[in-house]
């Protein structure tokens, strides 16, 4: 697990074997979404695909994570993003409209979001991390990741890329190799080792439907 590994190569290392169910494959595919187990847990998942549009959020994909956000909190599943996401290639007025919608439902969400910044997190990509969060949240990014909301971050650039993510990462930078092990640990922490369903309440009635 690594840098430059191809996504859905990533997923599989990361997921426990063959509990990867991918959602809207076809649809939106720069943003691949599905629900799988990690380490026994059942999780959301949502994880940019490099290799379509270099993993940018469209109007689109807003909509495909924002309805796989909403069934998760529905039914009390834990979110796990994997964000390698460039600025905006679409500023149209609807997928302005659609990432605030995403933005909003990731802050409105009462399931515990893990966010794993693998490569770059700029535009969309960085808003969905920067929501209001809680305890349950984790944010954390490899080294040599990069973030802004656009092509120039800010004064952490020149410091270089790990100072860059440390920066919007603020449970800090681990390497590729531990992803499992911190995921796990936290939702271990936050759920127990019997997790019991907490659906919330706000999500499930969102008209994210497609």
């Amino acid at each position: 697990m690594g840098p430059g590994q191809p996504v859905r190569q990533l997923i599989d290392n990361l997921c426990d074997p063959r509990s990867l169910v991918e959602l809207k494959r076809d649809f939106a595919p720069s943003l691949i979404t599905g629900l799988a187990r990690l380490d026994g847990f059942p999780v959301g998942l949502v994880a940019s695909e490099p290799a379509v549009d270099g993993g940018a959020w469209s109007a689109d994909a807003c909509l495909k994570a924002t309805r796989l956000m909403s069934n998760c909190d529905a039914f009390g599943l834990p979110v796990v993003f994997l964000v390698d996401s460039p600025g905006p290639r679409d500023e149209s007025a609807a997928a302005v409209s659609r990432a605030m919608m995403l933005a909003q439902a990731v802050q409105l969400a009462e399931v515990p979001k893990c966010w794993v910044v693998t490569g770059q997190a700029r535009g969309t990509g960085l808003l969905v991390t920067a929501s209001a969060r809680v305890a349950t949240d984790l944010v954390v990014a490899w080294p040599g990741t990069r973030t802004g909301y656009y092509d120039n971050p800010g004064p952490a650039a020149d410091a270089g890329p790990s100072a860059d993510a440390a920066l919007w990462a603020p449970d800090g930078l681990i390497s590729p190799a531990d992803t499992r092990r911190v995921l796990t640990a936290h939702l271990r922490a936050v759920l127990g080792p019997a997790p019991v369903s907490r659906p919330g309440k706000v999500l499930r009635t969102w008209p994210a439907g497609f």
